[in-house]
């Protein structure tokens, strides 16, 4: 450091414990104090000296010769400059104290111990963020109630129903911005197949939308068992096609996992591309969300947190947990996505910033905010397009505004 010191006067000495390491290096021009080592802090610090943040600490003791009690420099967050003076990118989710934003999350680990010694769960992650600053990032218990492995908090999880947002919705939101469809296409214009064999039904599933299969106003059924028959998934996609309607088209709003895995070959059907490599290029990638994929790949396995136990006592873990997408080769609109609270925190900061994360623009603001307000294909129904709002017993709870959006997943996913 000293033979740094002799070469340069622009330096800066970062110290992630004793307050007192500048007095061994009074020369130092610029001293940031970090106070512990702990990943939390190291990540805070790093935010610090990029700029990402606003330095507004003061320091809690007297250095002697060096500073007072109270000592300290306020450093605003910077902007990176561009040529458009009138650009800004959205904000990125960092890490940062409790304490800077009001909030005290001892509460939040407590219930979430508590829920681990009742069994609620044998473990959980969590993940809390406001205007892109993580206040909590959570990770309690195990894996299993073994508890032959510690949950950490970049163990990866079965996302479930979290699939049709996160990627089904959102390959749709990219064909949307692309012009490649229409939302009042009906879903056999792009995906003939769609129209089954059954001629009394050809009438009724032609009429059928991308914007009612969004809204889950189809009429098609919640779900079939099509992983219980015979033969290849090309077969099983066949029945799915030919699945009848249950209800009249826009008559009633029936949460249906066959109108999605729909959705997701009509993805298919127009990109040219598998759903998995369709959103791993336009969505996960330049987000970053580097770990967010169907189909875990096996050097990641110790890390996917399994869902369920099988009938024959064997830990369902990384492979999808749904039976359907699973008989589909593990890629379904439906359900197959596997991913982190990190990433997910990622895409939901893009959304929340309108389509925009740093300098990666993924969405349009409009495409954002037309997907998730209430379309209002049925008076009261809160379903937005993929996405759903809160009701009067909505999961989220009663503190939601009203333009809150979100989506949950069967295995324990919100």
């Amino acid at each position: 450091v000293k033979k740094l010191i002799e070469k340069s006067d622009r330096i800066v000495l970062a110290s992630m414990g004793t307050p007192y390491l500048i007095q061994e290096f009074p020369e130092i021009p610029v001293y940031l104090c970090a106070y512990k080592s702990n990943g939390m802090m190291q990540e805070a610090l790093l935010n610090a000296l990029l700029g990402r943040t606003n330095i507004t600490g003061k320091l809690p003791v007297t250095i002697p010769g060096v500073a007072e009690l109270g000592h300290g420099i306020a450093v605003q967050m910077v902007n990176k400059i561009t040529s458009n003076k009138s650009s800004k990118p959205g904000p990125q989710i960092i890490q940062v104290m409790p304490s800077e934003i009001g909030v005290n999350t001892d509460v939040i680990t407590a219930l979430l111990n508590e829920a681990v010694e009742k069994k609620a769960w044998p473990g959980s992650v969590l993940l809390g963020a406001k205007d892109g600053k993580i206040f909590i990032q959570e990770a309690v218990g195990h894996h299993t109630y073994d508890k032959k492995r510690r949950m950490r908090k970049s163990d990866i999880f079965d996302l479930a129903s979290i699939t049709k947002v996160i990627a089904t919705t959102s390959a749709i939101m990219k064909l949307y911005e692309t012009e490649s469809i229409q939302l009042d296409d009906p879903v056999v214009k792009h995906l003939p197949k769609f129209k089954g064999k059954q001629k009394k039904y050809f009438d009724i599933k032609s009429g059928i939308t991308i914007k009612n299969l969004l809204t889950h106003t189809g009429g098609l059924p919640p779900f079939r068992q099509y992983f219980l028959m015979d033969g290849t998934a090309e077969s099983r996609l066949d029945s799915i096609y030919n699945t009848e309607p249950i209800y009249g088209v826009g008559d009633t709003t029936v949460y249906s996992d066959v109108g999605i895995i729909v959705l997701g070959k009509l993805v298919e059907s127009i990109s040219g591309t598998p759903l998995d490599e369709f959103v791993q290029s336009n969505i996960f990638e330049p987000l970053g969300m580097n770990t967010t994929f169907y189909n875990p790949p096996s050097e990641k396995s110790h890390r996917v947190v399994p869902t369920e136990i099988d009938p024959e006592g064997n830990l369902i873990r990384s492979y999808v947990h749904d039976e359907n997408a699973n008989s589909l080769g593990g890629v379904a609109g439906h359900a197959g996505l596997f991913s982190t609270a990190k990433d997910l925190g990622v895409f939901s900061q893009m959304m929340l910033n309108k389509g925009l994360y740093g300098w990666k623009r993924i969405f349009k603001p409009e495409t954002v905010d037309l997907f998730t307000k209430r379309a209002n294909i049925l008076e009261g129904s809160s379903r937005c397009l993929g996405w759903d709002s809160p009701s009067d017993k909505a999961s989220g709870g009663v503190y939601l505004s009203d333009s809150s959006f979100g989506h949950t997943g069967f295995t324990g996913t919100s």
